[in-house]
């Protein structure tokens, strides 16, 4: 639960960080926006019972640095995306995490057991790749090299819609 009200603050940061490096101007609009966001993430949060000794302290802000490294990274990498082709960058992004996930996982694979590949299974991982991951990575990296990187982060409200219209959909 906190993951999901934490992610909100994606925008916040990367509006933030676009208005600081200059990339974006700060409006009436966008501040309002910004001050109702923040509020709103606050009172989802309790932030009246913050406690430094709470079990999801420490959770809350690596979610938090993911929140910002997201930012930084639709900030710094919008240059980049509209010099260099999208599904070239999306390609070379799942390789270059592919083989660092690689690393950090091989202690668990000392015990780990495959699961039987079942067809339905198979099927899953197939969407799960070329249905979501994939596809949504490229679209970021798309519209980003388009438009500004505040728009881009906004995707991120999307999400839970998009998932609740494919599990209904799906699993009915």
């Amino acid at each position: 639960t906190n993951s999901a009200v934490l992610n909100m603050l994606i925008p916040v940061f990367t509006l933030l960080i676009v208005i600081i490096r200059g990339q974006e101007r700060l409006t009436s609009r966008r501040g309002v926006g910004f001050v109702l966001a923040i509020t709103g993430v606050l009172i989802l949060l309790r932030v009246e019972n913050f406690d430094f000794s709470n079990k999801s302290f420490v959770g809350n802000i690596l979610i938090l640095l993911n929140c910002l490294s997201y930012g930084l990274f639709l900030s710094f990498g919008k240059n980049f995306l509209e010099e260099h082709d999208s599904l070239w960058v999306t390609a070379w992004l799942f390789l270059c995490g592919s083989v660092g996930l690689t690393f950090l996982a091989l202690p668990q694979w000392q015990g780990f057991e495959w699961p039987s590949f079942t067809p339905k299974l198979t099927v899953c991982m197939a969407f799960a790749i070329l249905g979501g991951t994939f596809p949504a990575y490229l679209l970021v990296n798309w519209t980003l090299a388009h438009t500004h990187a505040s728009r881009v982060a906004m995707f991120g409200y999307l999400q839970p819609l998009i998932a609740t219209f494919v599990a209904w959909g799906w699993l009915g």
